[in-house]
């Protein structure tokens, strides 16, 4: 019988790590493992001891995408809109680091690609298998195309070929290679420790700029921008900084 959590978390300095928790299907994406994964990121949105969040996978894989067969027992008027996990996860205020335990695949893939560093074991693969289905990764590509760019994409989901860590890496989606599972904490506390030394509301800010700044253009763009920085230059983080610095104390 599978485990009632298929979604674990921990408190972990500050660090919240959250692992996918269904080792024997591939961790997939159930509508159990939608709602676990929004109740934790929910509960923890304003907690101020979390300085980031740490998404991983129990078991062999870190995620194997949509569970097929919960998609097509589940009734349509209770199963839950898959986009609005990763409009979630993309607009999270707190940094999100994914550390990849295992092959990534289909749906996989968009987790992976919605956070904000990326760190992967040197033996895991990724990729979009929808199609030997009869399926294409949809909703997912409103996140990979603007990444990795209309050729590649085309090429990786039209072949739904393996493309391994190393290769992710040199086309700049990987932030960091460790050697074995055990090895990801470790290297996440490094960002972690980073992340903690800047300040929260300047952190959740930048991302909110950078996908501003990718998704707008024009005068809209030029008008965001400067709202941003408007923003920014009157905030207590902000004069808190500046006054450090002038007077040559660590913030």
């Amino acid at each position: 019988m599978e485990s009632k959590d298929q979604v674990t978390a921990e408190h972990v300095g500050d660090m919240y790590v959250i692992r996918l928790n269904r080792p024997r299907q591939g961790n997939s994406i159930t509508s159990e493992v939608h709602q676990q994964l929004k109740d934790h990121l929910q509960r923890i949105q304003t907690e101020v001891s979390v300085r980031c969040v740490v998404l991983t996978g129990n078991g062999k894989f870190f995620c194997t995408g949509m569970d097929l067969t919960s998609q097509r027992t589940t009734n349509d008027n209770t199963k839950e809109d898959p986009m609005e996990l990763f409009e979630m996860l993309k607009n999270f205020p707190k940094p999100l680091i994914c550390a990849v335990n295992g092959p990534v695949m289909g749906g996989g893939c968009g987790l992976f690609f919605v956070c904000d560093i990326r760190i992967s074991v040197q033996d895991a693969y990724f990729c979009f298998p929808e199609v030997k289905r009869g399926l294409i990764p949809a909703l997912i590509s409103n996140y990979i195309v603007p990444q990795m760019g209309i050729y590649r994409t085309k090429q990786y989901m039209i072949t739904g070929e393996r493309i391994s860590a190393q290769e992710m890496k040199e086309l700049g989606m990987v932030t960091a290679l460790v050697a074995s599972p055990d090895d990801l904490l470790v290297e996440a506390r490094k960002y972690a420790e980073m992340i903690s030394s800047s300040a929260p509301e300047a952190t959740a800010q930048v991302k909110e700029l950078v996908y501003g700044v990718s998704d707008l253009s024009g005068s809209a763009r030029t008008g965001f921008v400067k709202a941003k920085f408007e923003k920014m230059i009157r905030s207590k983080e902000a004069l808190f900084g500046i006054q450090s610095f002038l007077s040559k104390e660590k913030p």
